[in-house]
């Protein structure tokens, strides 16, 4: 997930997530953001996200992935399989349920 720590879609997106972790625990999640390395430790911090062994946080600070996606709006999802084939992306927030599906038509 390709998100900004003080963006309120992403932080809606996380929310929703949060909900259904016991779902997504058997997915690795990379979550990605451009914006500072303290604003990414703040969010990280306050969202407990050691708490999910699934989960990776880093940065992009060579601001590859938006022209490499073509990124217009955040949050933004890529899934991949587990060959590395990407599945579909999500643009803006999408249910969690709909990420699943997508996971779901693919296995």
């Amino acid at each position: 997930m390709y998100f900004s720590p003080d963006c309120d879609h992403c932080k809606h997106q996380w929310a929703e997530m949060e909900k259904k972790m016991k779902e997504l625990k058997k997915y690795q999640i990379v979550m990605v953001t451009y914006q500072p390395f303290n604003e990414m430790v703040d969010f990280y911090n306050e969202h407990k996200i050691a708490d999910h062994p699934n989960i990776k946080m880093g940065r992009d600070t060579k601001f590859f992935l938006p022209p490499f996606f073509k990124i217009k709006s955040l949050p933004f999802q890529a899934l991949y399989d587990k060959k590395g084939e990407l599945i579909t992306t999500f643009e803006g927030n999408v249910g969690v349920d709909k990420v699943l599906a997508a996971f779901a038509q693919k296995d």
